[in-house]
This record gives structure tokens, C-alpha cells and sequence, in this order.
């Protein structure tokens, strides 16, 4: 006699993955989850491109802040230091940032046209009627032979895979952003915010250096006077703006590396899971590969 417990347990397993089968075919024909990853993706580039107008304006204000001349000068004998010297490095090294950005910019902008593409209809049918096919064959086995069942099941995972991989790996990336990169990335920006203003605060109080000839020597002791105080308000500037440069160096790198982990390698690691995920359900079902 036989024992219905196998039976019971079988029964269970065809319905838990019938109700599997129509989940799957109902998400993929709701655009909430792709509704979902392109408003991250959307967001993202917004913050992205906030980044880069803000290293723009950066800059801008290095440029013009290269024509600027210290003249060093006590006593009208002395040497002008060009700003350009040390602003020079700055602004290549944002012209690299702006590379990095574009980069950013242009996977963001890939992931949303993929959100879109594999949202179609044409797709959401296709894992429809293959998730029916294939609960047909699970309460159905004798219907379909060995041969079509793999080859059902391996279209399934196919389609599943164009449907919902960018979904999956933009939710996931906007998950692990939201927790350990955002707060980074928006204080670093805000930070080469705060720079540009003290850089522009610096040229405001640039003072000019034009200076009328000594007539007498009251006025040339004057002038000595003078020059030495100018000599010393050089040199102050001078060192604003080194410590202005540096600080703005290190959350330049810092914004690059942020970006280039949110927008290239964590969705490259993700994808490198699911196309390692895909290879395993596929060898599951005899694919050769």
C-alpha cells in the first residue's frame, strides 16, 4: 500500500511552484518595480550632474583666478608669483573629473533606456505564456516530452533574465548607495561648494596693486611700509589658496572614486551575479554551457 505522505509533499511542491509561476507572470506585466529603479536612476543622474555643474563652476573659478598675479615687492624690489602655478594642477585635475562624470552620466543613462527595453510588453508577454507552459507541464507531466520541457525552462530563465536583471541590480545599487555612498557623495560636493565660494571670496579681496611713484621720502618710507604689509597679505593668499587646493584635491578624488563604485563597478559586480546565477539555472536544466 502505498504511503500518501510522498504524494501530499508532491502535490505541495507542484502548487508552491504553480503560485510561483503566476507570481512571475503578474510582475512582469506591472511596471511598479521598473516605475521604481528608473525614479533611483533618474535621481542618481540628478545627483551626478549636480556634481559635475558644481566641479564646473569650480572650474570656472580656478580659470580666472589663474590670471591672478601676487606681487611680492617690498620696497618696489621683489618677484609677482602667477596663482596659475598652483591653481594649474587643480583645474587639470578637474577637466580629468569631468571625464569621470560624463562616464557616470552615460551608464546611468544606459541602465534607464535597458529599465525601458525590458519593461516592453512584448517580453512581459513572453514570460506570461512560458510560465503557463511551464505550469501546464508540471501538472501535466506526460503532455510535454523531456526534450521541450528543458527547452521551456531555459527560455523562461531567459526571459526573466532580460526582464528583471537591470531591475534587480538598480533596486539592489540604490540599496547599498542609500547606506554607505550618498551622505559621502553629497558632502564631498557640498564641500567643493564651500571652496569655490572661498575662492571667489579671495579674488574679491584682491586688492589691486597698482601703486603711485615715490615723490618724497616720507612717501618713500611710506611705500616701504606699505609694500611690506602687501607682501604679507601675498602671502597670506597664497596660503588660502594652497589650503583651499588641497582641500578641494582630496574631495575631487574622493567624489570619482564614490561615482565610479555607484555607477560602474557595483552594477558590473551585480551583473557578473546574475549572468553567474543564469549559467547555473541553465546547467540545471542540461544546457551545455
Amino acid at each position: 500500500m502505498n504511503n500518501p505522505s510522498p504524494v501530499r509533499l508532491l502535490v505541495f511542491k507542484k502548487m508552491l511552484l504553480t503560485l510561483l509561476l503566476v507570481a512571475l507572470a503578474g510582475v512582469s506585466q506591472l511596471r511598479l518595480v521598473d516605475d521604481m529603479s528608473a525614479s533611483y536612476i533618474n535621481q542618481t543622474l540628478q545627483k551626478s550632474l549636480i556634481t559635475f555643474a558644481v566641479a564646473r563652476g569650480l572650474n570656472g573659478v580656478v580659470s580666472v583666478a589663474q590670471g591672478t598675479d601676487l606681487a611680492l615687492e617690498p620696497a618696489g624690489v621683489g618677484v609677482n608669483l602667477a596663482i596659475g602655478e598652483i591653481l594649474d594642477p587643480v583645474n587639470d585635475l578637474i577637466e580629468r573629473f569631468s571625464w569621470i562624470m560624463l562616464a557616470s552620466s552615460t551608464s546611468l543613462g544606459i541602465q534607464a533606456v535597458l529599465v525601458e527595453l525590458s519593461a516592453a510588453k512584448l517580453i512581459g508577454l513572453g514570460v506570461c505564456g512560458l510560465s503557463v507552459l511551464v505550469a501546464v507541464r508540471v501538472w501535466l507531466p506526460g503532455r510535454v516530452s523531456p526534450t521541450s520541457w528543458r527547452l521551456l525552462c531555459r527560455g523562461l530563465v531567459l526571459l526573466c533574465f532580460v526582464r528583471f536583471t537591470v531591475v534587480v541590480i538598480a533596486l539592489a545599487n540604490h540599496q547599498l548607495s542609500h547606506y554607505f555612498l550618498d551622505d559621502e557623495i553629497a558632502a564631498s560636493t557640498q564641500a567643493l561648494q564651500q571652496t569655490t565660494e572661498r575662492i571667489n571670496q579671495i579674488e574679491q579681496n584682491q586688492q589691486s596693486d597698482g601703486k603711485e611713484s615715490p615723490t618724497s621720502v616720507t612717501q618713500r618710507i611710506q611705500l616701504f611700509f606699505g609694500d611690506v604689509t602687501s607682501r604679507l597679505n601675498a602671502e597670506k593668499k597664497l596660503e588660502h589658496y594652497k589650503q583651499a587646493m588641497s582641500n578641494a584635491v582630496n574631495h575631487i578624488v574622493r567624489l570619482a572614486a564614490l561615482f565610479i563604485v555607484q555607477t560602474l563597478l557595483m552594477p558590473l559586480l551585480f551583473l557578473w551575479g546574475m549572468v553567474a546565477l543564469l549559467r547555473y539555472m541553465l546547467t540545471r536544466w542540461g544546457y551545455p554551457g
